[in-house]
């Protein structure tokens, strides 16, 4: 018996393919060795994810400080 696994018929690849977005990030040993001494010890994804969500609170906080000194 051949038993064939095709991923792309399971519902979790219906879900994925429904409901995600890959990005991938390549990141260089010696020039982004901060980043990886950041990151070592903790679940990657989840931290990258925090990091931008904090950067852009920032940002936008910054463009409202910004908007309401206008006005």
């Amino acid at each position: 018996m051949d038993f064939t696994y095709d991923y792309s018929k399971t519902p979790q690849a219906k879900y994925d393919k429904t409901h995600t977005t890959y990005i991938g990030l390549r990141i260089e040993g010696h020039r982004d060795a901060d980043i990886i001494a950041a990151l070592k010890g903790k679940a990657e994804q989840t931290e990258v994810k925090r990091l931008v969500r904090l950067a852009l609170n920032k940002l936008n906080n910054k463009y409202t400080d910004a908007k309401a000194e206008v006005i």
